[in-house]
């Protein structure tokens, strides 16, 4: 998710187009990469270690919404990659860092700059080795992270399978409200407003607990694009139906909704940048993880089942998510309407 609202506008080559389309033609003219499309690289180096790479820019007109200080902002730059490695297990190694200065930048702006690039790495102990600057009309953060990949096969965004259970590593909904209060000028107060708020400027990624768990994994992805997104990906990939049972969300957040008029689902599925892992596993997979999270304090939901989807598998088959309603949060409950939650979410140059 970022701050700007706009489309691009159409040039020479035709048609605007969104970050996802940017995407798939560079996947497809550079070659190389992963066949689908994934946050993260793979590389070998040696005869047996494979690293995993991530890169991710931040643009202060685009992702910088008020009350966000360059030092919160450089801290976030550095967890969105962190928390990209995190959804596939690997330990974050070491970053480089570019970043682009706007003439008429104060020493005070370098300083709370770097302390946020510090913040970050010294949080999630990742050393920063090499960087560039480069002047231009605003700030502008380049982040690339290495990680080690200790497990023995790649996690994937498709994997899961039939009778796998879908879990996330926090409720939902908070950011999308934070992003209300920043940028709508929503003026809400107590406890979920600072909570939400608080997500936005201050996210943090489950490095630990994707460190010690994706090698239980079926499938996964980090969700910053936005939960109905992420769901709909994984579902496309496994070629699978992903059956969500309740709304991954606090009764705080449920309550504040409910008594300001807001669509609880457009806050829970349509928002993004929550950077909590989404995974599938199996019920074996599912115990041992509920205990690893149960000793790091993440507050682990499991949200739903993997459906097969007919004919068709690989991504080919009628592959969908959907939530039954009438059943609240109880994951026991089969009973209720199916609602297709569609595959929407952030989209840089075309949301």
């Amino acid at each position: 998710m970022g701050v700007e609202r706009k489309t691009a506008s159409p040039g020479r080559g035709g048609a605007a187009v969104g970050e996802r389309d940017v995407a798939a033609t560079m996947r497809r003219m550079l070659g190389g990469g992963t066949p689908e499309p994934d946050d993260v690289g793979y590389a070998r180096v040696g005869k047996k270690k494979t690293v995993v790479i991530n890169t991710d820019t931040w643009v202060q007109s685009t992702d910088m919404p008020p009350r966000m200080t360059l030092r919160q902002a450089a801290r976030k730059s550095v967890v969105s990659c962190i928390s990209d490695l995190a959804a596939k297990g690997a330990r974050p190694m070491f970053g480089t860092i570019s970043v682009n200065i706007p003439r008429g930048a104060t020493r005070g702006d370098i300083r709370g700059m770097a302390g946020g690039f510090a913040a970050a790495a010294a949080e999630y102990d990742v050393r920063i080795v090499a960087g560039d600057t480069n002047a231009g009309r605003e700030f502008v953060f380049n982040v690339c992270m290495v990680g080690e990949h200790v497990l023995k096969r790649r996690v994937a965004r498709g994997g899961a399978g039939p009778g796998d259970g879908i879990f996330v590593t926090g409720p939902f909904g908070y950011t999308a409200l934070g992003y209300k209060v920043l940028l709508e000028g929503h003026a809400g107060r107590g406890g979920a407003v600072r909570r939400a708020v608080r997500s936005v400027l201050r996210p943090e990624a489950r490095a630990e607990f994707g460190a010690r768990c994706a090698k239980y994994f079926t499938s996964a992805m980090d969700s910053s694009d936005g939960l109905g997104f992420t769901l709909n990906e994984m579902a496309r990939q496994s070629g699978r139906t992903f059956e969500v049972r309740g709304m991954p969300a606090t009764a705080q957040l449920e309550r504040y909704a409910r008594q300001n008029g807001m669509s609880l689902e457009e806050l829970v599925f349509y928002g993004g940048e929550e950077y909590e892992i989404v995974f599938t596993a199996t019920a074996s997979g599912g115990r041992r993880i509920a205990r690893v999270a149960d000793r790091l304090g993440v507050p682990l939901m499991e949200i739903g089942t993997v459906k097969a989807a007919g004919r068709g598998g690989g991504g080919g088959g009628r592959c969908s998510v959907y939530v039954r309603r009438g059943g609240g949060n109880d994951n026991n409950n089969n009973n209720g309407a199916r609602i297709k939650i569609g595959g929407s979410g952030w989209e840089h140059l075309a949301s």
